[in-house]
């Protein structure tokens, strides 16, 4: 069985994510190796996701998410709608679901009668899984249609999608190519 969880978590890291910065900053890139970062107060900065958490965690920002039950929505429509192509999604789109996933759960803790939140919850992670299943589908048919790693398509993908394409585009054409090359190896006449 493949360890999927560490190959993606180190793809995960490097995700650029947006954030709302709530303290001025400057940080130079002795903290950060290559990175310099600066902002005022209600800046918006990019910075991958290993970098966001620590600016998170000593306070300098917050995550700037903008997804919601409604984008999620609108995302399960497009993709449903057109069943040929996949819909570009940003690069860190599950990691705002599952931010989105984490406040609902965190208000249930506090008020488990919470009933808006309970069913908020309900629905991102159904309208989740919907999402999930739809662009899995799409990227085999991707992969079995075209097994060459394309470009465009990977401009489309979030980084675990891309993980999966790059992957199973190299699994299918390693199989194209052993069913067709290999197979008669077998039968000595």
């Amino acid at each position: 069985m493949i360890d999927v969880e560490g190959y993606i978590k180190p793809l995960i890291e490097n995700v650029p994510v947006t954030l709302k910065v709530i303290k001025p900053l400057l940080l130079d890139e002795k903290i950060f190796n290559e990175y310099t970062i600066q902002g005022d107060s209600g800046d918006r900065i990019r910075v991958p996701l290993s970098i966001a958490k620590v600016l998170v965690r000593e306070g300098y920002c917050a995550f700037d998410d903008d997804t919601d039950i409604n984008k999620m929505k609108r995302v399960l429509w497009f993709e449903m709608k057109d069943k040929d192509s996949i819909t570009e999604l940003p690069k860190d789109f599950y990691l705002k679901i599952g931010r989105l996933i984490k406040r609902y759960e965190k208000k249930l803790e506090k008020d488990p009668l919470n009933y808006e939140a309970n069913f908020a919850l309900n629905m991102l992670k159904s309208l989740l899984h919907d999402i999930i299943k739809c662009r899995l589908q799409k990227i085999v048919k991707l992969c079995v249609s075209n097994p060459n790693v394309d470009k465009d398509v990977l401009n489309k993908l979030t980084v675990e999608e891309e993980f999966f394409y790059k992957f199973l585009c190299g699994f299918v054409n390693s199989w194209l190519n052993y069913i067709e090359n290999e197979c008669g190896e077998y039968y000595d006449e």
